[in-house]
């Protein structure tokens, strides 16, 4: 019978971090919205439409065509994004970087004590997939990044490159 209840107090631990979460996730949502008005505003009919239609989309320079950031965006707002999406392809690459040496590191361990139990082998498995998972997430992450700033200034990619 205690289990049950200690089940049901993680179930509703649970759910109520993800409300949390939610509630501060629309929160910082309408707080981005208001300061587009200011820094974007002709991001605006998109804006209203997106809330028509229930779609959310964040609507940031990057998204834009090249007219409608010069048009819509005041000046500095593009750049001010490519230093955002720089700064997250770097944490991107030293967060991969990180993770495959701890792959590394484990599979150099393992090849050093190998397991004969199924058990065991299992386990480091699951590991590894969750390194895998989190390495493509941090890969995904980095390719964004790195669109969004070919989209933003194509140029500049290539300055940064030669650094």
């Amino acid at each position: 019978m205690k289990e049950k209840a200690k089940a049901k107090a993680a179930t509703l631990r649970s759910h109520t971090e993800v409300v949390e979460l939610r509630n501060t996730l629309s929160k910082n949502i309408v707080e981005l919205r208001q300061s587009q008005q200011v820094y974007m505003p002709g991001v605006q009919p998109l804006l209203e439409d997106d809330e028509n239609s229930g779609e959310l989309k964040l609507w940031l320079p990057s998204e834009l065509s090249q007219d409608d950031r010069a048009a819509w965006c005041l000046e500095g707002i593009p750049d001010l994004e490519f230093r955002f999406r720089y700064a997250q392809a770097n944490d991107s690459l030293a967060e991969i970087r990180r993770l495959r040496r701890m792959v590394q590191g484990l599979l150099d361990q393992k090849s050093k004590h190998p397991s004969q139990s199924q058990r065991y082998s299992t386990r480091s498995e699951g590991v590894f997939s969750s390194f895998r998972a989190r390495t493509n997430r941090a890969i995904k992450r980095y390719r964004h990044a790195r669109c969004a700033m070919l989209t933003l200034d194509p140029s500049a990619i290539v300055a940064a490159q030669r650094i």
